[in-house]
């Protein structure tokens, strides 16, 4: 039986989500925000996220023509780092309650998430859309990992009033939908020079659990249902913590723990490995792999040869990646506020952000509000945020880089839209 621990960090920080106070959003990073109204009602809102490690654009990717716009293989793979990274993570807000109960505020949502990650070298690249002639008499590494999991989360949260200070904690029951892990990643291939024989040497562990089942590559059955595993076997718990100080009318700090916490994958998960050395003699792996006249039938049948998968019982802990907020807010006057926040990371290919925020007050229950955020490797972070109220009725929104949305020179983005009910 294989355990294994890992932990799966967030592509980008949400940075305009923590200063929404009143909403559910703002709720969700800090546990020790208030409730905007004695009732709340929490509909369906998202938020989504995706970036790439290297500044790979819309505008890198398709080149335009006479004819329209054509896929730029080779600029794309010029601007491939050694090792590559893609995250995307989304989250559905189901639906909740918030209640004023004497001197509690109380919330209880349901909320749907996904977490995935890609890491993969250049090399891997080149082989799919260039061949293997480029590196003969060389053996080339292109073991990728991938690390997915998806589950669903049953928060109930309350926090107090204690005169200047505010405390708020939340616990999360989560139950797991499921899970893709790669462990031991090793994958090499070696042209000779000589006979142009090809040597393939594998390590590689597939983890699964509720995903997927292999039976050899021509056979790959994706399972992971999302309506039954509302309360599924495989299971964890996460807190949050939140604490608020008012200094005075105008000044306010803030901190928040979020997501501590990690779920447990054990009941039909599995692990299938790869490993051993293949040698295959009088076989043209550009023709193989770039000449589109090859059946894909023929292909698999090919590959099933040299991953040849052994199943073994499994158990993987996911921690979910811990994010620590510090923030402070300033009420300049009536219609403006600044603020200030830094995001801590327990995964280092994320690292620390820290990010400045203005609101400007349309009125006693909407706003519109601008953020700039400096992330790792990336100094042009603008965001937006809006929150806006017609009668009962709460609409809110932000991105933290809203150069995504406007224009393809940038592939890192996120953005957040929710809707409620405030009595």
């Amino acid at each position: 039986m294989v355990v294994i621990f890992c932990v799966i960090g967030k592509a980008q920080t949400d940075f305009g989500s923590y200063f929404l106070e009143g909403t559910w959003a703002g709720r969700e990073l800090n546990a020790s925000d208030s409730l905007r109204g004695k009732v709340e009602i929490y509909l369906p809102g998202i938020y989504f996220e995706s970036h790439h490690s290297n500044e790979i654009s819309l505008k890198d990717i398709f080149r335009q023509n006479g004819q329209g716009s054509t896929v730029n293989i080779s600029n794309i793979i010029n601007k491939f780092d050694d090792v590559n990274t893609l995250e995307n993570n989304f989250k559905l807000n189901t639906i909740g309650v918030g209640l004023k109960v004497k001197n509690f505020d109380i919330d209880i949502r349901h909320n749907v998430r996904f977490k995935a990650r890609l890491d993969y070298p250049k090399e891997l690249v080149k082989l799919i859309f260039e061949g293997n002639s480029q590196y003969i008499g060389e053996t080339v590494d292109f073991g990728s990992s991938v690390d997915f999991f998806s589950y669903h989360e049953y928060g109930v949260g309350a926090s107090r009033k204690f005169g200047p200070l505010s405390l708020g904690a939340r616990v999360k029951y989560l139950s797991g939908i499921g899970l893709i892990k790669t462990n031991g990643t090793d994958a090499s291939l070696f042209t000779d020079d000589d006979v142009y024989q090809l040597t393939l040497d594998t390590d590689y562990t597939i983890l699964t659990s509720n995903s997927l089942d292999i039976d050899g590559l021509s056979d790959f059955t994706f399972q992971g249902d999302l309506a039954n595993n509302f309360f599924s076997s495989n299971t964890g718990w996460a807190f949050d913590l939140a604490a608020s100080f008012q200094v005075s009318d105008a000044l306010k700090f803030s901190a928040s723990l979020v997501d501590i916490g990690f779920i447990v994958w054990n009941d039909d998960t599995s692990g299938f490995t790869s490993q051993g050395s293949y040698t295959y003699e009088g076989f043209d792996l550009d023709d193989f792999l770039l000449n589109d006249d090859v059946e894909f039938d023929v292909k698999l049948d090919t590959l099933e040869d040299i991953f040849e998968f052994e199943e073994s019982s499994a158990q993987v802990n996911t921690d979910l990646g811990t994010k620590l907020y510090f923030a402070g807010q300033y009420q300049l006057n009536e219609k403006i506020q600044v603020g200030a926040l830094l995001v801590m990371n327990n995964t280092a290919f994320e690292g620390n952000a820290f990010g400045l925020n203005v609101q400007y007050s349309l009125g006693k229950s909407s706003l519109i509000g601008l953020n700039y955020s400096h992330r790792k490797d990336s100094f042009s972070n603008l965001g937006i945020q809006f929150l806006a109220s017609v009668g009962p009725v709460v609409i809110f929104g932000n991105t933290d880089n809203i150069f995504s949305v406007v224009s393809n020179d940038n592939f890192r983005f996120n953005g957040r839209l929710g809707l409620g009910l405030s009595f």
